[in-house]
């Protein structure tokens, strides 16, 4: 069994509810990480399948995996009390269908201890169908000015695959329970005020996605809505200059518009390979 000190250099911090169909691969990639100085925290937010039983036979077996159990919150909720509870130095996200690289957490670390102004760092992701066949590579912008331009037009970073540096994350604070359907968003958004941006362009997860029945394609007018209010209060902050309202349209537009539109525009977009972000 694998020890875990006191003071772990990251912590992984994953949220689930009802997760039993790839939670074991999401956990055994983690586990099996070439960096082996981490914990991780899973957050069971109400599961009624085999979740909680699943989790209980990983932390039997692994030290390093703590399990929190709670009456079904949220997202934001559940991952603002993994990251309460947390250890490191340095706090990385991963979802509960997800599938992380070996080289994942080596990677990102390294490049964090030699950027110490960079304080939130994704990857580059190949998404994956539900049985796990590779769609397509995507890669986002990848330093800091890249990505403050792009932060008031789209969310630049896949939520699973960031890694944040703790003492940032005390500065701003945790996940908004408010802006619970762009919870990722609104903390890129707050962390830009206070530290470097970076995106690594090798691909260090593989993220799955079920299209047409995933939490982002069932909220997306809440979506919309949130990253609206995040980008005027970005601009009324001072963030950016007035000339940046422009950017406010295209999410009132997608509001408007019909389902049907709004994935048929998706798709499109991704058929020219582009990547999508309200």
């Amino acid at each position: 069994m694998t020890r875990i000190p006191d003071a772990p250099m990251v912590s992984v911090v994953m949220a689930v509810r009802n997760g039993q169909a790839y939670l074991r691969d999401a956990m055994d990639s983690i586990l099996s990480q070439t960096l082996a100085d981490f914990e991780l925290i899973v957050v069971d937010d109400g599961s009624t399948d085999r979740t909680p039983d699943i989790l209980e036979d990983y932390a039997r077996r692994d030290c390093r995996v703590r399990v929190l159990s709670q009456a079904p919150q949220g997202l934001s909720e559940a991952l603002n009390r993994a990251i309460s509870a947390a250890r490191g130095k340095y706090i990385a996200r991963m979802d509960a269908d997800d599938v992380a690289l070996r080289e994942r957490l080596a990677r990102q670390v390294a490049f964090m201890e030699t950027h110490p102004d960079v304080g939130l760092l994704g990857t580059a992701v190949c998404e994956v169908d539900p049985d796990g066949r590779p769609r397509a590579v995507f890669t986002m912008p990848g330093n800091d000015e890249q990505l403050r331009r792009a932060l008031i037009k789209f969310n630049p970073f896949f939520h699973s695959s960031v890694m944040i540096r703790r003492s940032v994350l005390e500065q701003v604070g945790l996940y908004s329970e408010e802006m619970r359907w762009a919870e990722d968003y609104d903390l890129w958004m707050r962390l830009a005020r206070h530290t470097r941006l970076a995106n690594l362009q090798e691909v260090l997860l593989k993220r799955r996605t079920e299209y047409g029945g995933s939490h982002s394609v069932r909220h997306e007018r809440e979506q919309v809505r949130h990253a609206l209010a995040i980008r005027w209060r970005a601009i009324r902050m001072g963030m950016y200059p007035i000339t940046a309202l422009p950017y406010l349209i295209r999410p009132v537009l997608m509001l408007v518009l019909p389902a049907s539109l709004r994935r048929s525009l998706r798709s499109w977009q991704r058929r020219r390979g582009r990547i999508v972000r309200t």
